[in-house]
């Protein structure tokens, strides 16, 4: 009775927003929605709505309009992205320390026995890793490190890559530097770059609240926090290099057809050990947290290393309502009154985002 009441009074001081008196009806109705936007609110609709959203963790979207002006506001108190459709695509083949079935791959390739054919649509990962077992035979085992070395052996590849042929009749071809050493050179240097987290990852695991367990709290942890943490032991574990799960993915190259689809097979089975090590890995985390093993789904982890790479987290300090009335700092405040600010073009687009906060606040309190 007493919350009805309470919800009557509500409605009485705020018949507008019928959203709020729900809330007060039920404070789990806000748990219902995965977002909840808010269009041209008033300014104290918009702070009881912050509010309850950010005490709920569900993300608010708040949409401002005056004449040609607009705003959109977002309020996240964190939120993770897995990536599935980046642009552009990044993708990590191993090359510089290549699995034994690719390294098998590679050395079945008879390349002083080559037709023109053949030496054209040669994968120029396996030239790649062709051509470095040739530096290194002749370096006392060492790839090349300096700029100098990398452009010599930038400078192979070109040479390699543009044989001489000559007409029945003795006369020489026209020479030129095939595709697939074109490709070569142009991945070269990420080829002898060396196995270290990607700076997404550092980022990630730079975030001890993401990969902390705390006793009490075990069955709260979100499924992504489980599987970071589970990547983490991954990269950790038994082995030699810094190596994550393959996505299993294959870029466009020149390739013969049945060079590259048994190229692609090779990347996709390894991609498949590798998921299942991981998984592996995730089912014995849920497990110490007192959950079942197949809470995660094989779809999401799959999705999951799939895109490693494209592993996103965002949080937020307060909700707009706590910014809204927070004292300006004296960074805003000389920003809004030293006049050199609006002699700078960047400056200026940031002056009039500002401006647009004051005119849209002052025309919701009038």
């Amino acid at each position: 009775m007493k919350c009805w009441q309470h919800a009557a009074v509500y409605l009485y001081r705020y018949p507008t927003h019928p959203f709020m008196y729900c809330y007060v009806l039920d404070s789990t109705f806000i748990d219902k929605f995965s977002v909840v936007i808010l269009a041209n609110p008033s300014l104290e609709d918009m702070h009881l709505t912050s509010t309850v959203c950010w005490s709920h963790s569900v993300p608010l979207i708040i949409i401002k309009s005056y004449g040609f002006l607009g705003e959109c506001r977002v309020q996240l108190r964190e939120h993770d992205m897995i990536e599935t459709k980046p642009d552009p695509e990044q993708l990590h083949l191993r090359m510089n320390a290549p699995f034994e079935s690719l390294q098998q791959f590679c050395d079945a390739i008879d390349f002083s026995n080559q037709t023109p054919a053949d030496f054209s649509h040669t994968p120029y990962i396996a030239i790649l890793l062709h051509q470095a077992q040739l530096w290194a035979a002749k370096h006392d085992g060492k790839n090349p490190k300096t700029r100098a070395e990398m452009k010599e052996f930038k400078e192979i590849l070109k040479t390699v890559g543009t044989p001489e042929e000559f007409f029945e009749d003795g006369t020489k071809k026209q020479s030129y530097l095939r595709d697939n050493y074109k490709e070569a050179m142009l991945h070269a240097g990420r080829f002898f770059e060396p196995a270290e987290l990607p700076p997404a990852l550092v980022e990630l695991f730079a975030m001890d609240h993401l990969l902390t367990i705390n006793s009490g709290s075990n069955s709260k942890i979100d499924d992504f926090k489980v599987l970071l943490i589970a990547l983490k032991e991954y990269i950790e574990g038994p082995g030699e290099g810094v190596h994550w799960p393959l996505s299993g993915v294959l870029p466009d190259m020149t390739a013969t057809s049945d060079m590259f689809m048994t190229l692609q097979q090779l990347y996709q089975q390894k991609a498949e050990e590798d998921r299942l090590a991981f998984k592996g890995i995730v089912i014995r985390l849920l497990q110490r947290l007192n959950r079942s093993g197949d809470d995660i789904s094989d779809e999401v982890i799959q999705i999951f290393c799939r895109n490693i790479l494209n592993l996103r987290y965002l949080s937020s300090e307060c909700s707009i309502r706590d910014r809204h009335l927070s004292p300006v700092s004296d960074f805003a405040r000389n920003f809004l009154c030293e006049e050199t600010y609006w002699e700078d073009p960047i400056q200026v687009k940031l002056l009039l985002f500002m401006n647009i906060h004051m005119i849209y606040d002052i025309c919701t309190l009038c």
